[in-house]
């Protein structure tokens, strides 16, 4: 019988950077040295807050959501010619697909009895 999945350290680091970077931004879109607010840079703020929450707590939404901002992050970094967040962002999609850390988001139900309990 499995017991409640750990989460993989990588996915903590990678949760705890999305929430403190999301925080940041969204200070920074109300900032004193911004004359207007942005609110598209609150929006992206408060989306890096929600995929970090996601991540740390191991929510089934939160492993493709993750990808699939990654995967627009690569697409950026094409058109900008930015190979340092290529690189990045193509690391950090390999390692979300790595067997186990799928597995760990597969194996933790959220407000189930049966945490850890793979589905039939």
């Amino acid at each position: 019988m499995l017991t409640n999945p750990e989460r993989p350290v990588g996915i903590s680091i990678l949760g705890m950077l999305h929430v403190i970077m999301g925080l940041v931004t969204m200070i920074a879109a109300f900032a004193a040295v911004n004359p207007m607010p942005k609110p598209e840079r609150f929006g992206i703020g408060l989306i890096e807050v929600c995929l970090g929450i996601g991540l740390l707590r191991l929510y089934h939404w939160a492993l493709p959501a993750t990808i699939a901002v990654y995967a627009l992050a690569i697409i950026g970094s094409i058109s900008h010619r930015n190979l340092a967040t290529l690189v990045l962002a193509s690391a950090v999609i390999i390692y979300l697909c790595m067997p186990g850390v799928r597995r760990t988001f597969a194996q933790h139900v959220v407000g189930d009895s049966s945490v850890g309990v793979p589905k039939p």
